[in-house]
């Protein structure tokens, strides 16, 4: 057999385990393409081994298949930065071997190999170069050059970026081996790739022998350990074989100079302490006599180092044998001694931090020490912890001694020989938990000051000397919860964390700057100023300021504090002058609108009333006194709190915390519980209220609670808090006062309501052009086109040139031009980052807009430095405006504003706004604002169409329309779009979309994307979008296309509707999406409160998608009565909870029984300015417990900016009224625009009718009965038809600016309703005067027949129920209205029942 030599510089390479930022040119580097074995697949990528040496350089030796391709990823993600083929010649000879050059990014460029065969890529990242050469051994293919243990039982636990590496063998590729501290409650496995995901392959053990592994994936065995432990694994890829055995870290064998047993112990708990003569000073080594131990205690009271307490040795009183060392009969130099802490050193009481002392011989003249000739430190491990500081008493301007024990926690540095470092950052008020670090240092940033020393009695022991604010650069002015700390390996391979694979905390006793709370005390005095009421207390003042639209705001100062109160940008509405003030009864009252403030003078706390119901109390009220600044409010036993920005994970915030802190969140999911993008600090309560926290400061929280919600902030500044009050006790009337005080958004552009294609990204004019040519050849509507980062520039580095790429597009105002001829607008992508390769970085920096020029974390981009764009300075927004300005005048009709978070915010970036604390989460509507006010000065003809990725309260006055951000593909992705779509709506941010698909992908899922497809048909902007196969026509979806075209049409059918709730948006501030209970009244049961599958659209559709991978879901009906709109002839009571048949082509929808429900008639569309707006389909769902049944439909000519404050526009209204002989169906106009239809051509669908219609007149105009659907369909004329499935037809055609009355008569013969759910059915027959039902019960049902206020006529017991059909007669009834009712006991045991209401004349 031939030697295994590869040549791969193997000694100074080493494997990093984690997924950090380095100071180099990549972090690693992965092979892909059909030519290696994984294909093109990103979870089957080969990892590069990076040198130790240079770490720009990385190896790999594997099997290549000849004439296929290959490049290098830097990140297991397309859309990342990529290294390929930069030879001049690549895309005509992409052929290598020996040396070749590599290029980042740019033409997409591939390597080939002429033969198949092992070879050894080198990438030197540095020089951009490459080499290619066969490899020595070719007896079989080698495909792995690392491996990587990920489990449970492992440090790193289940992430993949933790796992502990094994290293290939030099003799032997198929070995692998590595050391690893495991536990016997976990199990782990073999993975292949620690930068992908889990879709990759695995070794696990074999079903047979534990000794051996398999890549069978059955049962997902893994191995398990029989005892916690350091253990050597070697496993044989090609043998398939492993071996798991007990080893000792390198550190272990050296010599300790002292330590106890067990480790574990407590501090009452008998230990046994070692003393070794052979190291440290080694001042006993060899020694034959008697050894003697003076020792004492470091406790909080002492950690000073100033001395030990409660010292005992040879004092001449301590017994002698409390001294005396015992030798050990194994080694001459160990020895120990055994003793009980606690009661050794008399320390009952005392948490004993660590143990010092010295030894030395019985006459004194021989001592040992440690090596530097101090006393003897040995921490006692259960009090100390993994790491740990002294003194306690130290501030944050004081020197403190930092402790890391490696032996505990994961023990990833246990018996490591190397330089260690620590990572090092602070946990602050601002922080959302303990992994979101403030002022951390660099990772890999190796400097002398992150270095930590090495204990010369111990070598697992390490600790570093630091003043907290020098070492973290604190500015003085934040509460410092904690410190965070990850020690290290100098190349981060080996990290130390807590045992669960969390960071390393140590709270910071004294790291809060506050002061005690003063509370305001008493009134004093009071007194009317125009700005509303102003109290003074005993100890400050308190402000209540009435605004339009029953909202106070309450702002308090202690005395002597004159802090400035930051401008708000959220607040818009005006104030209000018509409000009324008195003292009465110990309080001191402010009555606005429907709301009354009022102040208890013996303490300021303040109670809310809507009217005169209690809403609201103050507890401890609004506290500006210290920080961190707080409110707190007593429990008012609300049912749920909605609101606070979009959150994908509940809709329902009570008893959760909201953290305001605007964050990137790639790839997230349903289970991601983090801020995302668009925190809004206001949350409405079920019960009629909202509160608006006029605050942005990053990182406050808001949790909303039953029993009490509490607000706090860090904010430097005073903070003040609206409640928002409710005209009507309505969820409904408090988004209309929000909205009136924090801005509503305009009618949107009549475009956006269509469908968008978009993808990351479209790189040139001919693939745009491709793309509109195959959605229109799929018959598929489309009104826009969405350009991503490319329009810029080549590759991710022309991010901020703001202008067209030349190369690729070419003559873009042509093209522009062709699609709006086609009914296709374009939108373009706009960052605030700018890289150093764009034309625009110099300007930026030399007139100094950037708040940060040299970025973190922006590698992606492929240039650096990439700067930030203060979107605080008024200059540098007016100077962006320009570019602005100049696209939209070639063609661009609206701004998609990516990254605005900002998606990294480094905590020394400069703002001229503020602190980056200040300006953080207000940053997104600072330059939303500004690009919304240049369309407004400069196109004031334009309605405005923005698409930001992040902002804040009231950035909906802006013309936004956002969306849900890196969204990842998955069904858990899909899941979380209704929670934010109704979390956002309920903040006040009507038009919150998604990316239609999922946007972080690498694969696709028919059934998922037409779900997803079904989802967003009900939402307010529909926009594909991934980073890998987003469009429709693609034929990974050829099998679910026609139902995606379907869908499609259908949104574009029902825009009459959906433009009329966007006019309800613009005038009341009403969202588009609501949750299922938004216009519950007190009359009836109430809805679920926390449904998150289901939501509203409008008031009267509930959509109720499929969002898991299913074709039946739950649905639970909200208060009403609720007809199917798949199948008309069906209708569910509120409060019914059924399981829905959904296969892939239905989406679940339904309409509130009392309303009209408007669609256009066209059943095909191309796109929205290509629709016949004169022939409208009305389908009309009467209630009879209503009476009267009232909706409206808004039209105008869909692009005016001012169509109502000009009032240009027309509202259609229906009216619809029964009785035991008529139906009557209004129709009314009011208002009118140009370019409206002289008459529209009205189709009345009333499902279940449910009675014989007689004649059918509109004024003196008789409507012709049609004997089919056909002559139904063909007539010109007044006509009306009944079809087999009970549904009544009207057709006819009324002038616009006519009113019109259209009469049913008809008799009472027929069918009264039937009421249908979980396979059960009850109906009543007029014309044979019985009850038809079924049911599947466990035992008999009952039958009573009651008048509507509860009495008794008919009861009928025993009536079978096995699930087949059954009828028996009622008699004669006498005219009146009855309720009939059916129940009984379900197989699930649960009691159940239905209720028709019956009309006898």
């Amino acid at each position: 057999m031939k030697r295994f030599n590869l040549k791969r510089l193997w000694c100074a390479v080493t494997i990093s385990a984690t997924c950090f930022s380095a100071a180099t040119a990549e972090d690693q580097l992965l092979v892909i393409g059909d030519a290696t074995w994984g294909e093109w697949s990103l979870d089957k990528s080969s990892v590069m081994v990076q040198s130790k040496e240079n770490p720009d350089v990385f190896t790999y030796t594997g099997f290549l298949t000849a004439d296929k391709e290959f490049k290098f990823l830097t990140e297991a993600q397309w859309g990342k930065n990529e290294y390929r083929n930069g030879a001049q010649d690549a895309a005509s000879n992409p052929y290598i071997l020996g040396a070749g050059k590599l290029q980042k990014n740019g033409d997409d460029n591939k390597f080939k190999v002429a033969a198949s065969a092992n070879y050894t890529i080198v990438c030197n990242l540095a020089d951009m170069t490459i080499s290619v050469d066969m490899a020595q051994y070719q007896e079989a293919p080698v495909l792995h050059n690392v491996l990587y243990l990920v489990g449970d039982a492992t440090p790193g636990g289940w992430s993949l970026g933790e796992s502990i590496p094994l290293t290939q063998s030099d003799s032997n590729p198929f070995s692998f081996s590595g050391y690893a501290t495991l536990k016997k409650s976990g199990t782990f496995k073999i993975a292949t790739n620690c930068h992908a995901d889990y879709g990759q392959k695995f070794f696990f053990r074999d079903s047979n022998d534990s000794g051996k592994l398999t890549e069978d994936a059955t049962d997902d065995r893994q191995w398990r350990v029989d005892a916690d432990g350091y253990y050597l694994v070697t496993a044989d890829i090609k043998d398939n074989t492993i071996s798991i055995t007990p080893a000792t870290p390198q550190a272990e064998t050296e010599k300790r100079l002292c330590w106890y047993e067990p480790a574990t112990a407590q501090q009452n708990e008998e230990i046994t302490l070692y003393f070794n003569a052979a190291a440290g000073n080694r001042g006993l080594e060899g020694f034959n006599g008697e050894i003697f131990i003076t020792s004492g205690i470091i406790t909080a009271d002492n950690d000073d180092m100033s001395g030990l307490a409660h010292m005992i040795g040879p004092d001449g009183t301590t017994p002698r044998g409390q001294y005396t060392m015992t030798r050990s009969s194994d080694n001459p130099d160990l020895y120990y001694i055994k003793l009980v802490p606690e009661t050794y050193y008399v320390a009952a009481g005392n948490k004993i931090k660590m143990l010092g002392m010295r030894f030395a011989s019985a006459d004194g003249s021989k001592i040992a020490t440690d090596a530097d000739g101090g006393l003897i430190y040995v921490p006692f491990k259960t009090n100390t912890g993994v790491m740990w500081y002294h003194p306690e008493k130290a501030t944050l301007a004081d020197k403190i001694t930092l402790r890391f024990d490696a032996t505990m926690g994961n023990a990833a540095l246990r018996g490591f020989d190397k330089g260690v470092y620590v990572h090092a950052g602070v946990i602050t008020d601002d922080s959302t938990g303990d992994s979101d670090w403030k002022h951390s240092t660099g990772w890999l940033d190796n400097d002398a000051r992150y270095s930590m020393t090495r204990s010369t009695v111990d070598p697992d022991q390490y600790m570093i000397t630091l003043i907290p604010n020098e070492f973290f650069n604190l500015d003085g002015s934040e509460n410092v919860l904690k410190m965070a700390f990850v020690p290290r390996s100098s190349n981060g391979s080996r990290t130390a964390r807590n045992e669960n694979g969390s960071d390393i905390t140590v709270e910071f006793i004294n790291g809060r700057i506050s002061s005690e709370k003063t509370p305001l005390g008493s009134v004093t005095s009071w007194s009317r100023e125009p700005s509303g009421l102003l109290i003074t207390a005993e100890n400050g003042t308190m402000s209540l300021t009435p605004y339009k639209g029953s909202s106070i705001k309450v702002l308090t100062r202690i005395n002597g504090d004159d802090t400035p109160e930051r401008q708000s940008i959220t607040v818009s509405g005006d104030l209000s002058s018509d409000f009324t003030i008195e003292e009465k009864d110990g309080y001191v009252s402010i009555v606005n609108g429907s709301t009354t403030a009022s102040v208890d003078m013996t303490n300021c706390h303040i109670s809310f009333y809507n009217g005169s119901e209690l809403a609201l109390r103050e507890k401890e009220g609004l506290d500006n006194s210290s920080l961190p600044r707080s409110i707190s409010f007593e429990g008012m036993g609300d049912r749920a709190f909605y609101g606070g920005g979009y959150n994908g994970q509940r809709i329902d915030h009570d008893g959760q915390t909201l953290v305001m802190n605007n964050t990137q969140t790639g790839g997230w999911e349903s289970t991601w519980g983090a801020p995302h993008n668009i925190c809004v600090p206001f949350i409405v309560s079920t019960s009629g209220y909202g509160i608006l926290f006029d605050d942005h400061y990053r990182n406050a929280k808001i949790s909303p609670s039953s029993e009490g919600t509490t607000y706090s902030s860090s904010s430097p500044t005073p903070v003040s808090y609206f409640f928002v009050g409710s005209n009507d006790g309505t969820m409904e009337s408090v988004m209309e006062n929000y909205t009136l005080l924090t801005g509503r958004q305009e009618l949107p552009p009549y475009w956006a309501l269509g469908y968008m294609t978009s993808r990351y990204g479209y790189h040139s004019r001919s693939e745009a052009e491709n793309v509109i040519s195959s959605l229109k050849k799929a018959a598929l509507p489309v009104d826009a086109i969405v350009f991503d980062l490319y329009w810029q520039g080549e590759g991710n580095s022309g991010m901020g040139n703001l202008d067209w790429y030349a190369p690729n597009w070419n003559n873009p105002r042509e093209m522009m031009t062709n699609f709006n001829n086609m009914g296709v607008k374009t939108i373009c992508i706009t960052e605030p980052f700018f890289t150093s390769a764009s034309s625009n970085y110099s300007i930026l920096k030399e007139r100094g807009f950037f708040a940060d020029d040299d970025v973190s974390g922006m590698e992606w981009l492929g240039a650096s430095p990439v700067g930030l764009i203060d979107a605080s300075n008024p200059a540098a927004m007016d100077w962006m405006w320009q570019f602005y300005k100049a696209r939209t005048e070639e063609g661009v009709a609206g701004w998609w504003l990516d990254l605005g978070e900002p998606e990294r915010h480094d905590a020394d970036s400069k703002h001229m706004g503020g602190s980056v604390g200040q300006v953080h989460n207000e940053f997104g509507d600072l330059w939303t604002s500004r690009v919304y006010r240049g369309f407004k000065e400069d196109f004031p003809e334009v309605r405005p169409f923005l698409m930001p990725r992040a902002g804040t309260a009231g950035m909906q006055r802006y013309s936004t329309f956002p969306w849900t951000g890196d969204i990842k593909r998955s069904w858990e992705g899909l899941q979380a779009q209704i929670p934010a779509l109704v979390s956002a709506g309920m903040s006040g941010i009507g038009y919150m979309g998604s990316d239609v698909g999922g946007f972080a992908a690498s694969s696709t899922d028919a059934n998922l994307y037409l779900r997803w497809i079904q989802m967003a048909m009900f939402s307010p902007m529909m926009r594909t979008h991934s980073t890998f196969n987003p469009e429709p026509y693609l034929d990974c979806y050829s099998e679910v296309l026609p139902y995606v075209r379907d869908f499609l049409n259908l949104r574009y059918s029902f825009l009459p509707y959906t433009y009329s709730a966007a006019w309800e948006n613009a005038s009341k501030g009403t969202p588009l999406a609501r949750p299922i209970n938004f216009h519950d009244t007190e009359d009836a049961a109430p809805s679920p409160a926390d449904c998150k599958d289901q939501y509203l659209w409008g008031r009267d559709i509930m959509v109720a998608p499929v969002v898991t991978n299913t074709y039946s879901r739950s649905i639970t009906f909200p208060q009403g009565t609720w007809v199917d709109l798949n199948d008309m002839q069906t209708s569910y009571a509120g409060g019914t909870t059924i399981n829905y048949n959904a296969p892939l082509d239905k989406l679940p929808y339904f309409g509130r029984k009392g309303s009209f429900i408007t669609r256009f008639s066209q059943k095909e569309y191309t796109n929205t300015g290509d629709i016949d707006n004169s022939k409208l389909t009305v389908i009309y769902l009467p209630d009879e417990n209503a009476g009267e049944v009232v909706s409206t439909v808004f039209e105008d000519n869909r692009v005016s900016t001012n169509t109502l404050e000009k009032n240009e526009y027309q509202t259609l209204s229906f009216c619809g009224r029964n009785s035991a002989s008529e139906s009557v169906i209004e129709i009314s106009h009011k208002g009118s625009y140009a370019g409206m239809p002289s008459a529209r051509e009205f189709t009345f669908v009333i499902p279940g009718y449910g009675k014989s219609a007689q004649k059918v007149v509109s004024g003196t105009l008789e409507f012709m009965k049609a004997a089919t659907r056909e002559e139904f369909d063909k007539s010109d004329v007044p006509v009306y038809y009944t079809d087999d499935s009970n549904c009544l037809l009207l057709k006819t055609t009324i002038k616009s600016s006519d009113k019109a009355s259209i009469s049913i008569t008809h008799d009472a013969s027929g069918i009264a309703e039937t009421i249908v759910s979980d396979g059960s059915h009850l109906s009543y027959c007029h014309e044979t005067g019985s009850v038809e039902y079924s049911a599947n019960a466990i035992r008999d049902a009952e039958f009573t027949l009651s008048s509507p206020t509860g009495a008794c006529f008919i009861k009928k017991c025993g009536l079978p129920a096995d699930g087949s059909s059954h009828r028996f007669p009622l008699g004669n009834l006498q005219a009146g209205i009855y309720i009939g009712s059916l129940t009984w006991i379900s197989a699930s045991g649960h009691k159940t029942s239905r209720s028709i209401k019956i009309l006898v004349h």
